[in-house]
């Protein structure tokens, strides 16, 4: 647990904390219960800040978005890739002034991402360090959401990946109806805030957070997910992460040959299984943890996100397409319980 979250274990001594970073609260200990505009620590969640005049032009360079679009009003999902075009760390990425950009990512990435990039960054005028002790990000859902939002913020964003800034830090908006707002918040003010938010909404745990990210179909990898997909694999293509456009970067010629030339065998798929029988069953849906086919010892897939809600089991893994549409798709190569295909909410070509 980062030191900037401790104040959650005093407002809630009964929470716990899990090897995801994920933070869990007590049921009987929720606040405002009943509301319908809710709100949640994204505890596993940290920052990484680029400081300086170039920091949109060093990211131009090493980032799967296009940072030209990119502006204190106008975030992005990214990627950062190896050069052999796997994703190491995908964000979402935004300025809060002309010369320094937040990405927000997975918290058990940051180290790995700033020493990635300190040996090009020397050339740049800007400045890079993990900023994960002096930032954290609140999810805030419901119809409500974006009137809480402007009490907090002054204003409230209005479209999707629009982005506002003042002293209590930044707020965008994730989704099109104006009902999921994601908030970076300065480690000073996280606590007043917190206070705020506990008035007028319901206190959910992290993984409300995520279940709506699975629902959204936007996939994120972590430490135990790192190198091992495509940002096509991901999706990425068609959330607006990659641009085929911009130019140059870090494994940009084996992503551009995937789009141009290639034929992906694998992509991210939703599924679930709605009666999760057997701790065994729940314990192989961890995060990188291989997917098969039933009676079949090779993996054709790995999961990227996962919750767990009593018996049933949600995720989002990326799968052998071949497998997937046929529905034949298990945990282990021993279960007899299938993995159900939903169908994700934005168009994936054939």
């Amino acid at each position: 647990m980062r030191a900037v979250w401790q104040f959650l274990d005093a407002l809630h001594p009964t929470g716990t904390w899990d090897a995801q970073g994920y933070w869990h609260l007590n049921q009987q200990a929720q606040t405002n219960e009943g509301k319908q505009t809710w709100f949640a620590p994204l505890c596993h969640y940290g920052f990484v800040s680029i400081a300086g005049p170039d920091s949109g032009k060093f990211l131009q360079g090493q980032t799967s978005c296009d940072w030209k679009n990119i502006t204190p009003s106008k975030a992005s999902r990214g990627s950062y890739c190896n050069i052999k075009g796997r994703v190491q760390s995908n964000f979402l990425g935004g300025m809060l002034n002309e010369n320094d950009v937040l990405l927000r990512m997975s918290e058990d990435l940051c180290d790995n991402f700033c020493t990635a990039l300190a040996k090009y960054i020397v050339f740049s005028k800007a400045k890079m360090h993990n900023a994960s002790e002096q930032w954290a990000a609140i999810g805030v859902v419901g119809p409500n959401a974006a009137a809480l939002i402007a009490n907090l913020f002054g204003t409230s964003p209005e479209q999707p990946l629009e982005a506002i800034s003042s002293d209590n830090g930044m707020a965008l908006q994730l989704d099109e109806q104006g009902q999921r707002f994601e908030c970076w918040i300065p480690a000073a003010h996280i606590e007043t805030l917190w206070s705020d938010l506990s008035e007028a909404a319901d206190l959910r745990d992290t993984k409300a957070w995520e279940q709506l990210n699975i629902d959204a179909g936007i996939g994120e990898v972590c430490a135990a997910t790192a190198d091992l997909f495509l940002p096509q694999m991901l999706n990425m293509q068609l959330t607006g992460g990659v641009s085929f456009k911009k130019g140059c970067y870090t494994g940009q010629e084996v992503v551009a040959r995937m789009e141009y030339r290639g034929k992906l065998k694998k992509r991210m798929y939703h599924a679930s299984i709605s009666d999760l029988s057997g701790q065994e069953t729940e314990q192989s849906a961890t995060l990188g943890a291989p997917v098969y086919k039933p009676g079949e010892d090779k993996a054709i897939g790995n999961i990227v996100s996962a919750v767990h809600n009593q018996t049933s089991l949600q995720i989002l893994a990326v799968l052998n397409n071949e497998a997937a549409q046929a529905g034949e798709v298990c945990l282990s190569p021993e279960s007899n319980i299938s993995l159900t295909i939903k169908p994700l909410p934005y168009p994936v070509p054939e």
